[in-house]
């Protein structure tokens, strides 16, 4: 059985040490809900820069024959990526699956019918990924914010000397399930959720175009969507545990001419 991780304790003098006025647990909640808000503002400026990178690939793609793929594994590594930055704060973790687990009919309702053309069909899937994206992220953050006061008090609940002093109260926030969101833990992992798929199914399409106008000495097999999309995550995802942020410019270098 793991061990328990016990919460922060104050170690100096605090008046109310049990914080039996409830200064304490006030001082968290407004820390815990400012940094549930900065979370947000990092998550949507993640998709933003996905979605610049991802329109300027696709404009460097060869040919814009007909193609067929699926965004499924973008939405999915999206949805991950925001159920998995507050773990530890139980009472929204229900409610923040059930708003992810809508992306997928949130992202369908938002394509256009009828577009010919690879490029044309990816840039609109990457349009409507994104207002996906964005709709559900905010509605997430909004449930998160709504749980707040109880995982709080919740977590109040462990601890035997408290104080007002903001050193604690961020620590203590960090223990409950709140921590400081950054660049590093938010906005490169949300990100490189959809970089990382996108570029296999990138890949994949790329595979296509090219049994579509062919290229000498190389057959259908060699020219597998599948087995091109899988070779793509793999390696973009080892690119990127190796180089980080530079990864996703990287991966597409010496790929597409003018790129």
């Amino acid at each position: 059985m793991s061990e328990i991780e016990m919460p922060p304790q104050y170690a100096g003098q605090y008046s109310d040490p049990q914080d039996t006025e409830g200064h304490v647990a006030d001082a968290a909640r407004t820390l815990a809900a400012l940094r549930t808000s900065q979370w947000l503002t990092f998550v949507l400026d993640a998709v933003s820069e996905f979605e610049s990178n991802a329109n300027n690939r696709i404009e460097h793609l060869e040919y814009d024959d007909e193609a067929q793929f699926s965004f499924d594994p973008v939405l999915s590594g999206f949805a991950s990526a925001i159920e998995g930055f507050f773990p530890k704060v139980q009472g929204a973790i229900s409610p923040v699956s059930t708003i992810m687990g809508g992306i997928q009919a949130s992202y369908e309702a938002k394509l256009a019918s009828a577009l010919a053309g690879a490029k044309l069909r990816l840039h609109d899937s990457v349009g409507a990924l994104v207002q996906a994206a964005r709709e559900r992220a905010t509605l997430a953050e909004a449930a998160i914010q709504d749980a707040v006061p109880a995982t709080i008090e919740d977590g109040m609940t462990w601890v035997d000397s408290a104080s007002t002093d903001p050193d604690y109260v961020a620590s203590l926030c960090e223990w409950i399930g709140f921590p400081q969101p950054t660049r590093e833990n938010t906005v490169d992992p949300v990100r490189q959720s959809l970089e990382n798929p996108f570029f296999g199914v990138y890949q994949g399409v790329r595979a296509q175009l090219f049994r579509t106008e062919g290229v000498p000495g190389l057959d259908d097999d060699d020219l597998s969507p599948v087995r091109w999309e899988h070779e793509a995550v793999v390696s973009q995802a080892q690119l990127y545990s190796q180089q980080g942020e530079a990864a996703w410019n990287k991966i597409y270098e010496g790929m597409l001419p003018d790129n």
